[in-house]
């Protein structure tokens, strides 16, 4: 046994060197059971730097990747470091050796495993890790290094049909059970076919979200064509197919047993009926002899068929409500393609043949500066954010995103107007315009608004004021406003199909009231012979009352609303002002023509209401494959897991919503929008930043960072961004992170993020 004769200290193991700590100092011994002394003019101290090289790094799921770990001694003893990861992912990264020896000033190597394994336990995205590197001779000296691991996403899809064999007369009814074993979530859509076409089919719903290691029952319908009055059951054979976006589908099996509307039994039991009817009339006037009756007929008296009951066909009125399915009326709307939806629409388009133009003509500016107004001043232009399209010689609708750090005195609202091509700037002409409503904190906002316009060159500037008492003031940081001036008429072969509608009429439910149709909002996408995915931005002036909470949801050709099956669903919270509000979803869509409707209700007690004023709905019905030569590269992901953070944690990776961009030779600019459900504590603030390609992430560069300020209720929150991108492959991935004092935290739930890499945007 070794002591150290500074302070009596025994070695606590048998190892080469004799650790001291308590003494502040390594002392080499060349034998056991002798007694050392440190030379009491060698100053001994711990320290240790550390280095990821790289600190970002990407896997397959069951494949591995590695990366070094650099140590540096910087003490002046000799020293041991204990190695350990932390984070979601350190159950599936190894280190070797999980603790190096070092002499002072030496450096040495750790190596990083990363073998995610291919199944829902390693999400795919991005995952921040950290290393925490601790001296064995004071374990208070540490090192921490941050990381980030994208883990690839990968598909595995699995379906059957519960039951395999369904019996009806009018219809069979069957449950899909789809099951995800891949780590991502799967927006797939669902169809049928027999091989006779005997069959029509009705899904309930027809396309859905299957999170990773989750089981979806969508319930499949299906009903003859024809009816068979009599005679034997007939199996109709069936498939079910179920297609991933991006990959190819799986198919489950099914048999629908046709039954007769008349039972087998029937026919004879009539024919032994009508025998013995007939005779019983032989018997009758063969055996029996009926007498004549005593009494005559009334002369005169005559046997007048009366018409049924109920109005002639020619006085039926068919009455044809303008309106998309589902949609309701009484609301001035218009599609930007795919057909009208919820209302009339007046539309300016000039006959171009499709072909020959552009779908979507992008434009976007951002401005960083700090911009004060106050009341009763007149609305002003926004500097800084006021963009130009050319549309051609085509007329089109320039569906408008505005987003903005943006805080108002209490008692006072910022409102929002649009001024075309130098022309009065008009108010809840074209979207909603309350931009905020007593809302003192600097919070990201954002509104749509969908603006006719002509054939040719078009400048769209946003003006605003302040509403409220006098000297009430607003400030305006950073911003961006985005303008996709979309055609009317757009083949449904084209790489995408844009839509949008709004309404202007005031809307009032309470609870509890079930979901109801938004009207006016609903829109339709054609979507050829592709499968794509629909991303929907629902804007609107909304409010709450107290302890009350607007929840939305969105029905696809008519089926069931869902909430939080697409994206975020919590469009206000206990929100008493009306505001802007946004959130956006993305929607897998089966090919064909199908129609998307916002539902809402009030989630509190009874009574509690919601109240829903100029809103808007648009859609971009994607294609999964485009190529890297079109104008518009789309991309779009959502996650649905429950995220949380707290003060002073540093901007971490929001998992399960980067997205990759293929910009091919061309550089571009990337329309970023970023959508979620998020709550923080009072006094706290969620900050957004943007890392590109690993690089760190940076906040308040490319658009608004404020996410929530002092909102403790889980509301849908939406900012957008630009972010300038050169050629080539590109990711984005969203950073959160939380401002405050100790303890205080933030948390996220549903999300998605969409871009649109647009050259010369």
């Amino acid at each position: 046994m070794i002591i150290c004769t500074q302070c009596g200290r025994e070695n606590p193991d048998d190892q080469e060197f004799c650790a001291n700590p308590a003494c502040g100092a390594f002392l080499a011994y060349p034998e056991q059971g002798r007694r050392v002394t440190a030379p009491a003019s060698a100053p001994a101290s711990s320290n240790v730097s550390a280095k990821l090289r790289p600190p970002v790094v990407r896997v397959d799921p069951g494949g591995e990747s590695v990366i070094v770990l650099a140590l540096h001694n910087a003490g002046t003893i000799v020293d041991e470091y204990a190695v350990e990861v932390l984070g979601e992912a350190a159950a599936w990264i190894t280190v070797e050796p999980p603790r190096l020896p070092l002499f002072p000033g030496d450096e040495g190597a750790v190596r990083l495993r990363f073998r995610p394994p291919r199944s829902p336990a390693a999400p795919a995205g991005a995952t921040p890790f950290r290393v925490r590197i601790t001296s064995k001779a004071n374990p208070a000296v540490r090192a921490v290094e941050e990381g980030v691991v994208t883990v690839e996403p990968f598909l595995d899809l699995s379906a059957r049909l519960v039951p395999r064999t369904s019996r009806g007369r009018l219809s069979g009814r069957h449950d899909v059970c789809i099951t995800s074993g891949g780590n991502a979530p799967v927006r797939a859509a669902l169809s049928a076919t027999d091989p006779d076409e005997l069959l029509r089919f009705r899904f309930a719903p027809a396309a859905l979200t299957i999170a990773p290691g989750q089981t979806a029952r969508p319930r499949v319908r299906a009903k003859p064509r024809r009816r068979s009055w009599l005679g034997r059951v007939e199996s109709r054979p069936f498939e079910v197919s179920v297609a991933p976006m991006g990959a190819a589908p799986v198919t489950a099996a099914g048999v629908m047993d046709q039954l007769a509307i008349l039972p087998r039994w029937l026919p004879g039991t009539v024919a032994v009926a009508a025998v013995l009817v007939a005779a019983g009339l032989v018997l009758q006037q063969t055996v029996l002899k009926p007498r004549a009756p005593t009494s005559s007929a009334v002369p005169g008296s005559s046997s007048t068929a009366m018409p049924a009951t109920g109005g002639s066909p020619s006085s039926s009125t068919s009455t044809t409500t303008s309106g998309a399915k589902g949609g309701g009326g009484g609301a001035t709307t218009g599609a930007v393609a795919g057909g009208e939806s919820g209302g009339s629409s007046a539309s300016s388009s000039t006959s171009v043949p499709a072909v020959a133009i552009a779908a979507i003509v992008p434009a976007a500016a951002c401005a960083v500066n700090s911009l004060t107004t106050t009341s009763a001043n007149p609305a002003q232009a926004i500097p800084g954010v006021a963009v130009t399209v050319d549309n051609g010689g085509s007329a089109r609708r320039a569906v408008v995103t505005l987003s903005a750090n943006i805080g108002v005195d209490p008692g006072a609202e910022v409102r929002l107007a649009y001024s075309v091509d130098g022309g009065a700037a008009r108010e809840n002409v074209y979207g909603p315009a309350y931009l905020a409503d007593h809302q003192q904190y600097y919070e990201g906002r954002l509104v749509t608004a969908v603006i006719p316009l002509a054939a040719g060159a078009h400048t769209v500037t946003p003006f605003w004021r302040v509403n409220g008492p006098p000297n009430a003031s607003a400030t305006v940081m950073q911003r961006c406003m985005t303008v996709e001036s979309a055609a009317g008429k757009v083949p449904a072969t084209a790489p995408i199909v844009p839509a949008a509608a709004c309404a202007f009429t005031s809307l009032r439910t309470a609870s509890p009231a079930p979901l109801q149709a938004i009207p006016g909002v609903a829109v339709t996408v054609d979507n050829g012979t592709l499968a794509r995915n629909a991303v929907v931005t629902f804007s609107a002036d909304t409010g709450a009352d107290p302890g009350g909470e607007v929840r939305l949801a969105y029905s696809v050709d008519g089926a069931s609303p869902q909430e939080n099956a697409y994206g975020p669903a919590n469009l206000a919270d206990h929100q008493d002002s009306s505001e802007g509000r946004a959130v956006t979803a993305v929607i897998a869509l089966p090919a064909g023509s199908h129609t998307i409707t916002p539902y809402w209700r009030v989630s509190g007690s009874p009574g509690t209401g919601g109240t829903m004023q100029a809103r808007c709905t648009t859609v971009r019905s994607e294609a999964a494959t485009v190529a890297a030569t079109e104008p518009i590269i789309p991309a779009a992901t959502c996650a649905f897991d429950s995220l949380s953070t707290t003060w002073p944690t540093p901007a971490q990776a929001i998992p399960g919503v980067a997205v990759t961009v293929d910009n091919g030779t061309m550089a571009r600019r990337a329309i970023v929008t970023f959508s979620a459900n998020v709550g923080v504590d009072p006094s706290a603030q969620a900050h957004l930043a943007y890392s590109i390609d690993g690089a760190p992430p940076q906040e308040n560069t490319f658009g608004p960072g404020h996410l929530a300020d002092h909102q403790q209720y889980d509301e849908g929150r939406a900012v957008s961004a630009v972010i300038p991108l050169p050629a080539g492959v590109h990711t984005i991935t969203p950073y959160w992170r939380v401002t405050g004092g100790p303890g205080i935290s933030a948390i996220i739930a549903q999300r998605c993020m969409t871009v649109e890499s647009a050259a010369g945007a």
